[in-house]
C-alpha cells in the first residue's frame, strides 16, 4: 500500500521552497498552503497552540475563546481565559480553564472536573476518551472517560506530547517517543535524545503512520525511521487522510501540508 512518507521522491538533502514562506523548506513531493488572514481567528494565540480536525472542520482555540476556521465569531459566547483545547476521536471539544475541564455546551464552558494537577494537559483520546498528562517528573498519564480521570501510568520523565494509536497511547519525553499500553512496559519506538523537544504528535489516519513535531521541523516515523517532511515548520499537529495541519506558534500561522499533484 503507497504511504504518505512514499511520496517523497529524493533523499532529505534536496528540499523545494515553500511557496510564499522562502524559510520553510520541504521534502519534495508535498506542497504548503497557509490560512489566509481572512479565515484566522481574532485574538491572542497560547503559549501551547492546539488544532482539532473535525467533519465540521478545522478548530484552534486562541487564549480566551474557541474558532472554527473561517468563522470569525468564537464559539463561546462569553470568552474566558483558556489553559488548554482538545477533540476526542469521536470530535467531542473539551476545554480546560481555570484548572478545571469540561465540555461547550451550546456556546457555553462547563466546568466540571478539576485537573489532577496544575502541571496536567490534555490531548484527544480514543472514541470520545481523552488524554490527560503530566509536564513535570514524575509524570502521570490517565484517560478521561467524560466522568473521571482513570490512572494509566506514571513515567520518571516529564511527558511533552500524547496521542492515542488503537488500543495504546503514543507519548513523546525527553529521551523518545514510546508506546504505552496498560500493564505492559514502555515500548520505544524513536530516540529523541539529540533531538529538539517534541511539542506535537497525531497518527495519520489513513496510514497510521506517527507524524511529530518539534516548535520549528516536522517529522514522519514509520518502522523506527524518522523521514524529516519540513524544516522552519513546527508546532501543533491535526491529520486528515490527505493533509497535515500545523499550527506554528513562532509564525502564527496555521498551514496545510499536502501531497504535490
Amino acid at each position: 500500500m503507497r504511504t504518505f512518507v512514499a511520496l517523497i521522491v529524493c533523499c532529505l538533502g534536496f528540499f523545494g521552497a515553500a511557496r510564499g514562506e522562502e524559510s520553510i523548506r520541504l521534502a519534495p513531493g508535498f506542497r504548503l498552503d497557509k490560512f489566509p488572514a481572512a479565515q484566522m481567528p481574532a485574538g491572542e494565540w497560547p503559549a501551547t497552540p492546539a488544532l482539532c480536525a473535525r467533519s465540521d472542520g478545522l478548530w484552534f482555540a486562541t487564549r480566551d475563546n474557541l474558532f472554527r476556521l473561517g468563522a470569525r465569531m468564537g464559539a463561546l459566547e462569553v470568552p474566558l481565559p483558556l489553559d488548554g483545547f482538545a477533540c476526542s476521536a469521536s470530535g467531542s471539544v473539551v476545554l480546560v480553564a481555570a484548572g478545571r475541564l469540561g465540555p461547550v455546551a451550546g456556546r457555553l464552558f462547563v466546568p466540571r472536573v478539576p485537573l489532577p494537577s496544575p502541571a496536567t494537559r490534555v490531548a484527544g483520546g480514543a472514541g470520545d476518551s481523552l488524554i490527560l498528562f503530566e509536564t513535570t517528573a514524575p509524570a502521570r498519564i490517565f484517560r478521561f472517560d467524560g466522568r473521571q480521570a482513570q490512572p494509566v501510568a506514571t513515567l520518571a520523565e516529564p511527558i511533552l506530547a500524547a496521542a492515542p494509536a488503537g488500543d495504546f497511547v503514543l507519548v513523546a519525553t525527553p529521551s523518545g517517543i514510546y508506546r504505552l499500553r496498560p500493564g505492559e512496559p514502555l515500548g520505544l519506538l524513536f530516540p529523541l535524545a539529540d533531538m529538539k523537544p517534541v511539542v506535537s504528535l497525531a497518527i495519520h489516519p489513513r496510514t497510521a503512520e506517527i507524524l511529530f513535531a518539534t516548535e520549528d521541523e516536522l517529522f514522519l516515523l514509520d518502522d523506527g525511521r524518522a523521514t524529516q517532511l519540513a524544516a522552519g515548520l513546527g508546532g501543533a499537529l491535526a491529520a486528515t487522510a490527505e493533509t497535515v495541519f500545523v499550527a506554528d506558534g513562532r509564525r502564527k500561522g496555521i498551514y496545510a501540508l499536502r501531497p504535490a499533484r
